[in-house]
């Protein structure tokens, strides 16, 4: 949300200039003549002449400026008082102890001023009527020389009297005429007007109706100011209409019952006000001042407020079954404002606290511009706000801040406190072509149950803690920052938020967002960001756009039972993405769709230069911006949670390009999909990253380290164009993917190259890529996607999983792609692959050795092996050990072309190797370190056969056949994970040590030693069962993987270490090569495990807490 466009300047300035001008010169009235010239009737008096007792029908005519001394000023019932004011002012001035009672007729013509003062009080009987031009009935004293001081010179009081605070009082049924465009003005220390008193102006142009109740009030000169007090009240219950400035200020304001029309009204209930006059340039004001206190109070009950301008201030303000209507509504409750005006410059200020409350209930609200701001504003489930057609943009702004600024260029800094919170629980709605934008921010926003519909309209809903905002323009560029900043503290809620419309956007930002049983049905672009800190640069209007991020693992995103729609059934050249941004980010049974893409991240920062692209008029419905550079870092606690969700970008009947660029993302520092349905007519990408940059102006790369998981569980994803997977540990489960391109990695560093290319990404033994009930299918199509499979590993294992596709190629170990764009087999890893079928016209992998197991198929038109120690692409050579081989336990290879390089192929337990040609060894490609030669084995069960024929020995021996390997891999997550709560302080107590003894050591060396000799300590632990030796060296191993100040091969280094010294690892080495495999394995599971549960052997054995000794 943009703060320079949530709330307008000029608002607070034009109600308090308005509320300190000179209405009609408030002053007192008098008795016998004590200055001018005044005719009553055909008898003319002058100074000092004594007037005497007024007949029923006189008529007092000043010649000039006069003042009358009156003993009483009463007019009773039936009788009537006329007064022409055409050549001059006239004062009347009671200095009697009686109170005026009004019950008769007053008439007034001219326009000159008409006073009525009397320090005692003024009652106005339900009985009394007036038709008058220019009145001010007032129980406010003033003296002779305030009369006297022409306008403009010299400063003018109006003040309680020596007999205090009194009231003017008007009853039931009285009646008030203003005539000719000419003014009423009521003010005393408290203002009573009853039920059934109308006020009406014949003439809205200029004709006004100002009712105060002051302590004190002095304008003129070069200063204004004015001072309420306790009692300074106005009760209002009548009916004004026709006027065009209607104004109310005192203390407290109360309207119940009452009516007001005009065309500005203006309300305010404050406790001082102090202005300073820059008279040489002729500005209103120079500086103004006014303050609020908590009994400062405006109250509004079953009340009706027409006009073109509204505006209300006061430190609390509560509206209850009202109806309010006008082209501009402001209603602000707040402690101060202040306005500093200059011939170049003007800016306003307003402070509020949490006890500055607004609210508002069971009201009706229809305007234009719409704002309403306090330190805590709460609009209640029963408001109503309305747009009526029309061709001008309308606009709602609620909003709860401590300090704003709202300055004469555009920008508009603010910042919120605790407290400075926004329930918003109303219905927004707006006529169908008409153009609304709906603002609400404050330091928390509510929106349970807010409802709205606005079709063509804007809606944002921000907390934050601060925002600055600035616009220059230099040569010829413009450009436009926005920086708001955040804390856990500041969130966005919603539970049971409905929104349909919105053709402009949908933004909700704040320190936490958490939307539950939310819609969002729009055909526009949806954003929700959790942040501490957003920078938003917007240069040449909007052309390009800088962004920046910052979050916190607290900063989070949470959508339950939410469906996020962006959609439209007609192009109408808007932006339609939805975008969740987080720290963290956690989506469960919701739906997020869109017509363009649906981007999901959980993130620690994000910079990106966005380039608004260019189409042809061809494509002017689809607008987009490309990244042109990005970067993003997150750590593994920016978690990405999505359970029971559907993500889907959409193809809408009017897009009609060839190659969509609709796309789904789901990228965390870690990411966790269960239960997810993702479907895309382009890409999809799940990331669980350290790092990683990209876009058109530079080099794409991620980055990985084993904490960046991804750990999917029913996950189906179905994508036209590529699907990539990629995380620095990935498992994946029952699940499906099916696309153009799938590639599934787990590595250390990868090029973000073109989708449509090959590259190979840098992984370590570490990097465990694990599938279970998996099934992928890739085909090529008209996007130019290959129907390629890729899946790249550290360590690679599959289970009961299908692949379906034009090419595969599977890898396993440490490698790497170098600069000269060749591949690299450092060190091979095993692959495993059980109950698993493969068919393809292309299949390739890469590895130490591949064992196939439990009735694993791979059928391909050309089959390539490499089963080696390491691999160097450049030379195409494989170095290989008569143990890196190609060994199948009752299951399947089917090639019309099957080749290798490796130190064998084994075919045990009715196995079959079944190649239309002879099998190719590639010998000038392949240096054997141990100097052995190539070998195919079988058993009596099985069988290898070549060019349709089982080779005899010497080229085929027949073997007794070795136990099945297990996998070296087990999930992240198995499905029987239990830890107890001796697991977890076992886990707990190897996590300390392992972090004492890094602190502590001099280098990596140290360290290592030092770790081997702890993990001693606990192989030799009296009566520990292995289920406790294992809680404590996956402490340790965790404990490594987390620790920030090691680089990834320091991590590598000590974890093998600890592994080495392990004894169930010691163990296993000694039982043959095969138990050697087996036992690796197992402890390799320390390192590729998120929980610890799978290394505990049984639950039957004792889990009691492991303590290191000394």
């Amino acid at each position: 949300m943009k703060w320079k466009n949530t709330l307008k300047k000029g608002s607070l300035s034009a109600m308090i200039t308005l509320a300190l001008t000179s209405t009609a010169l408030a002053m007192p009235t008098g008795g016998s003549v004590e200055q001018g010239t005044v005719n009553v009737g055909t008898d003319s008096f002058t100074a000092n002449g004594a007037i005497g007792d007024l007949a029923n029908g006189a008529t007092v005519t000043p010649q000039t400026d006069s003042i009358i001394n009156w003993e009483t000023f009463n007019i009773g019932q039936s009788e009537t008082l006329n007064f022409d004011t055409t050549m001059a002012a006239i004062l009347n001035r009671v200095t009697g102890a009686q109170m005026s009672e009004i019950l008769g007729k007053m008439t007034q013509v001219g326009a000159k001023p008409l006073f009525l003062v009397n320090p005692n009080g003024i009652h106005i009987g339900g009985t009394a009527s007036f038709d008058v031009t220019n009145l001010t009935l007032s129980t406010l004293n003033m003296d002779t020389a305030e009369f006297n001081r022409p306008k403009g010179q010299g400063e003018w009081t109006l003040k309680q009297g020596v007999q205090g605070a009194k009231e003017l009082r008007v009853d039931t049924g009285a009646q008030f005429n203003i005539h000719n465009g000419g003014s009423l003005a009521l003010m005393a220390s408290r203002v009573t007007v009853a039920d059934g008193v109308t006020f009406v102006a014949d003439s809205a142009e200029h004709g006004g109706l100002y009712i105060y109740a002051y302590k004190e009030n002095t304008e003129g000169g070069t200063k204004r100011s004015l001072e309420t007090e306790a009692g300074n009240t106005i009760d209002f219950r009548g009916k004004v209409s026709g006027v065009e400035y209607l104004e109310m200020n005192a203390s407290s304001v109360h309207l119940e019952g009452a009516e007001l029309a005009g065309k500005d009204i203006f309300i305010c209930s404050i406790a001082k006000g102090q202005g300073e006059i820059d008279t040489t340039n002729h500005l209103d004001h120079q500086k103004y001042t006014m303050t609020a206190a908590p009994a400062n109070t405006l109250t509004l009950k079953n009340t009706k407020v027409v006009g073109d301008k509204i505006m209300m201030s006061a430190s609390n303000i509560n509206i209850e079954g009202a109806e309010l209507a006008g082209k501009d509504i402001a209603i602000r409750s707040i402690a101060k404002g202040q306005i500093e005006k200059t011939a170049t410059d003007e800016s306003t200020t307003m402070t509020a606290a949490p006890t500055n409350t607004l609210t508002v209930k069971n009201t009706k609200v229809t305007g234009d511009q719409i704002k309403m701001l306090g330190g805590k504003v709460d609009v209640a489930k029963d408001v109503n706000f309305k747009f009526a057609a029309g061709t001008n943009s309308a606009r709602l702004d609620v909003v709860a801040v401590s300090n704003i600024v709202e300055k004469s260029n555009g920008t508009m800094p603010a910042s919120t406190a605790q407290g400075n919170d926004v329930a918003f629980h109303a219905t927004a709605e707006s006529h169908a072509d008409r153009k609304v934008e709906v603002n609400i921010g404050g330091a928390t926003v509510n929106l349970d149950g807010a409802k709205f519909r606005m079709p063509k309209g804007r809606f944002s809903a921000v907390a934050i803690a601060s925002a600055e905002d600035s616009y220059t323009e230099a040569a010829g560029v413009s450009t436009e920052k926005d920086v708001t900043k955040a804390t856990a503290a500041n969130v966005v809620q919603a539970d049971g938020l409905d929104i349909e419309g919105n053709m402009r956007g949908t933004l909700l930002y704040g320190g936490k967002v958490d939307l539950k049983n939310t819609t969002i049905k729009t055909p526009g672009k949806i954003e929700i960001e959790a942040y501490t800190s957003r920078e938003w640069t917007g240069k040449n209007h909007g052309d390009i756009i800088e962004k920046n991020l910052r979050a916190g693992t607290d900063n989070v995103v949470r959508l339950e039972n939410t469906k996020l729609l962006s959609a439209a059934a007609e192009a109408n050249g808007r932006i339609k993405w939805v975008q969740v941004y987080g720290g963290a980010v956690d989506i469960k049974g919701s739906e997020l769709t869109s017509d363009h893409s649906v981007d999901v991240r959980a993130l620690q920062s994000m910079d990106e230069v966005l380039k608004k692209d260019s189409h042809s008029p061809e494509y002017w419905y689809f607008p987009n911006y490309s990244t042109q550079k990005g970067e993003y870092r997150a750590g593994a606690g920016n978690h990405l949670q999505i359970s029971n969700s559907k993500i889907h970008a959409n193809l809408a009947s009017w897009n009609r390009y060839e190659r969509p660029d609709c796309y789904v993302a789901a990228i965390g520092g870690k990411v966790s999909l269960k239960d997810v349905d993702m479907k895309s007519p382009r890409d999809i990408d799940v990331y669980a990253l350290r790092e990683a940059t990209g876009g058109d102006t530079v080099a794409g790369v991620i980055k990985s380290d084993t904490g960046n998981a991804a750990d999917i569980e029913k996950m189906t994803l179905e994508a036209k164009g590529s699907a990539r997977i990629w995380s620095g540990k990935t498992q994946m489960k029952n699940s499906s993917v099916q696309a153009g391109k799938i590639d599934l990695a787990a590595g250390v560093m990868k090029p973000l190259s073109n989708r449509s290319e090959e590259s190979y990404p840098t992984t370590d033994l570490s990097n465990a890529l694990f599938l279970e009930d998996v099934k992928l299918k890739s085909q090529g199509n008209v996007m130019g996607y290959s129907g390629t499979t890729n899946l790249f590993g550290g360590q690679v294992s599959l289970k009961k999983s299908e692949i379906d596709a034009e090419s595969v190629e599977i890898d396993s170990g440490k490698m790497k792609q170098d600069e000269d764009g060749k591949f690299y087999l450092t060190k091979g890893a095993p692959l495993h692959m059980d109950s698993t079928k493969i068919e393809t016209p292309s299949y390739v992998s890469k590895s130490s050795v591949t064992n196939l197991v439990n009735g694993t198929e791979i059928k391909a038109q050309n089959a390539f092996f490499l089963a080696a120690q390491s691999f160097d692409g450049k030379i195409i050579k494989a170095y290989v050990t008569k143990d890196n081989t190609i060994s199948l336990w009752g299951s399947k290879i089917e090639a019309d072309f099957l080749s290798c390089k490796a130190g064998g192929i084994n075919a045990w337990k009715e196995s079959a190797v079944l190649s239309s040609q002879v099998i190719g060894e590639y010998p000038e490609y392949v240096t054997r370190t141990d100097g052995s030669a190539f070998t195919l084995q079988r058993d009596e069960s099985s069988k290898i056969m070549e060019n349709g024929i089982e080779p005899a020995a010497p080229r085929v021996t027949v073997a007794t056949a070795p136990d099945a390997p297990t996998a070296p891999l087990f999930p992240l997550t198995p499905d029987n994970a239990q830890l107890s709560e001796q697991d977890k302080e076992n886990i707990a107590a190897g996590k300390s040590e392992a972090q004492d003894i890094i602190a502590s050591a001099a280098d990596t060396e140290a360290q290592g030693k030092a770790l081997a000799e702890a993990v001693g300590k606990i192989n030799n632990v009296p009566n520990a069962s292995s289920r406790q030796k294992a809680g404590v060296v996956t402490g340790m191993i965790q404990a490594i993987n987390e620790m920030n100040t090691l680089t990834t091969e320091e991590k590598h280094a000590l974890q093998v270490a600890v592994l080495d010294a392990y004894g169930a690892v010691q163990e296993a080495k000694t039982e043959g090569s095969n138990r050697t495999q087996q036992a690796n394995g197992d402890a390799m599971r320390l390192t590729t495990m998120e929980s610890a549960a799978a290394n505990m052997p049984t639950a039957e054995e004792p889990q009691d807490a492991v303590h290191f000794a000394g």
